[in-house]
Parts: C-alpha cells; sequence; structure tokens
C-alpha cells in the first residue's frame, strides 16, 4: 500500500515538472527557427517574432480562466482540455499556410499551455503540504528555468537535420505521451473540496487579487524584470543566425 501511494506520488511529481516545462519549450524549442519562418511565410521578422508576444498573451489569459474552471470542475478534466488543445494546435502551427493562420493557432496552443502551468501548481497545493509542497514547488522552478537552456539547442539540432516544421511536431509527439500520462492521473482535487459557487464568480474573484497592492507591485516587478529576457529571445535568432552568420 505503501509502495503504491509513494510511487503514485512520484508519478505526480514527474507528470507536474513535464508540464511546467511544456511552455518553454513551446516558446524556446523554435526560436532559432524564426528566421527560416519569416522566409517561410514571407514576412517581416517583426511580425514572425511576434508569434512569441501572443504566446505569453494568450498563457497568461489561459492561467486565468481555466485556474477558476478547474477549481469547480477538478483538475483531471480541465487538464486534459488543456493538454489536447495544446498538443493538437502544436501539430497544426506545422501546417499553418500564412502568418494569419500561424498567429491565431500559436494564441489557441498558448490558451491550452496556460492551463497546463496553472493546474501543474493547483495539483502540487492539492497533493502536498509543508516542507514537501515547498520541495516540489522548488523543483518545478529550477526546471521551469533550466528548460529555455536547452530547448534552443533541441531546435538547433532539429532544424539542422528538417526544418522548422519538426520542431512542432515534436512538440506535438511529446504532449501525446502527456497525454496519456494525464489519462492515467488520478483526480487531486476531491468534489467536496470544489468551488461550489457560480463559475463567473469564481473567475471575477480575480479582481480581488488585482485590487491588492502587495499582489499587484509583486507582479508588476516580475513583469518589469522578465520583459527584457523576453524581448531578447525575439530578436536573439536573428542577431546570431543573420547578422553573425553563426549557425
Amino acid at each position: 500500500m505503501m509502495n503504491q501511494k509513494y510511487l503514485r506520488k512520484t508519478g505526480l511529481v514527474i507528470l507536474i515538472s513535464v508540464l511546467s516545462m511544456i511552455p518553454p519549450l513551446a516558446t524556446d524549442m523554435y526560436m532559432p527557427s524564426l528566421p527560416e519562418l519569416t522566409d517561410y511565410f514571407d514576412t517581416t521578422s517583426s511580425l514572425t517574432s511576434f508569434s512569441m508576444s501572443i504566446f505569453f498573451i494568450f498563457m497568461a489569459v489561459g492561467m486565468l480562466i481555466l485556474g477558476p474552471v478547474s477549481d469547480k470542475y477538478g483538475r483531471k478534466p480541465i487538464l486534459l482540455l488543456s493538454v489536447a488543445t495544446t498538443m493538437a494546435f502544436s501539430a497544426l502551427c506545422a501546417w499553418a499556410p500564412t502568418i494569419g493562420v500561424f498567429l491565431l493557432v500559436r494564441a489557441i496552443q498558448a490558451f491550452g499551455a496556460g492551463g497546463m502551468v496553472t493546474i501543474a501548481t493547483a495539483m502540487i497545493r492539492d497533493s502536498f503540504e509543508g516542507k514537501a509542497m515547498s520541495q516540489i514547488i522548488s523543483i518545478t522552478q529550477v526546471l521551469t528555468l533550466l528548460a529555455p537552456m536547452g530547448a534552443p539547442i533541441l531546435g538547433a539540432l532539429i532544424i539542422q537535420y528538417a526544418n522548422w516544421k519538426m520542431t512542432f511536431i515534436t512538440l506535438a509527439v511529446l504532449m501525446t505521451v502527456t497525454l496519456i500520462a494525464v489519462l492515467l492521473l488520478q483526480e487531486t482535487l476531491p468534489k467536496d473540496r470544489r468551488n461550489a459557487g457560480n463559475l463567473l464568480h469564481s473567475i471575477m474573484g480575480l479582481t480581488r487579487a488585482v485590487r491588492n497592492r502587495r499582489f499587484t507591485a509583486l507582479l508588476l516587478a516580475g513583469g518589469l524584470l522578465t520583459s527584457p529576457f523576453m524581448a531578447y529571445l525575439g530578436v536573439a535568432s536573428y542577431i546570431y543566425i543573420v547578422g553573425f552568420g553563426i549557425s
């Protein structure tokens, strides 16, 4: 019995870690192929780079909406929806005929990824407490920081032997494996602990957080700290590949 419980907890930690790494992979893995995308869609570099900005915008929207939805309907069904959305639209990114369609598909892909991030954090809170919860959060944060370091290297290797489309196909395959793992997952939020109120009321409850000055200050500080890095991600591939001629 103890072994089963230990294995279940270990599997949950691994799944949460993978879920935390997906968004950095979705943004950074195709970063080396941005110049190739510009040529493929016959568009401008600024519009191609906007595909990264739009991802972060809609991922934030997904986090704000799907988090409260999972509080009411449970983690597993909403996580399944989020993973399936990210999987399907990762594959569709590879077949987008125009830059406009590509941006639209990226937005929906990001919305699903936002649900994955916020539900992964919620599952930690559901399943662990005290020191164990702090340790799991630390692990996921480290992996979230390491993923952007390895993702461009993986993306560069992929486009060296294939093309930019294969980066999204690779991500879709990873999401397929993740979807299977989520299907095997046990619900972490029992019905008696779910939000029994109106769904719209739950979502509108976010306004209480926005009115909290301490929360707003920390949110703005975090945004200001990360915005230069996000700007760098959008132009780095052009600087190194186009400007310096580095393959």
